[in-house]
């Protein structure tokens, strides 16, 4: 069976933004359930979600709780740069034991998954 990385990409304060996370959530315990290996990422803006999912101080955040808690053990990290560098998600991240990818001075790559072979999908 394949290997999957779910890159999350999106914000979380935006229609578009919720539409697109709640799908990567979705698509991920999907495929996890199917018993294939599967990976989610936080990257670029879409390290904002973290800080929403820890502060569940809006509706999206509180009816998707339970789905975030589903896919936790699937989460492989968020980019440390876009985290601390760009974004402050650092805090959440470490609330949420996320753990950082890449480094404060780069952006994490997906190399990595695209040389095994993962399918790699971006929300």
């Amino acid at each position: 069976m394949k290997r999957h990385a779910i890159v999350v990409l999106s914000p979380e304060d935006t229609p578009e933004g919720r539409g697109r996370i709640l799908h990567a959530f979705t698509t991920a315990r999907d495929v996890a359930a199917s018993g294939a290996e599967v990976a989610v990422y936080f990257d670029g803006i879409g390290v904002t979600c973290l800080t929403a999912f820890r502060a569940q101080d809006n509706q999206f955040t509180r009816n998707y709780a339970g789905l975030f808690e589903d896919i936790r053990p699937l989460i492989a990290g968020a980019c440390d740069f876009c985290a601390r560098r760009r974004f402050g998600a650092a805090e959440a991240a470490i609330a949420l034991d996320v753990e950082f990818l890449g480094g404060t001075d780069q952006h994490h790559s997906l190399a990595t998954s695209l040389l095994d072979d993962a399918v790699v999908t971006t929300f």
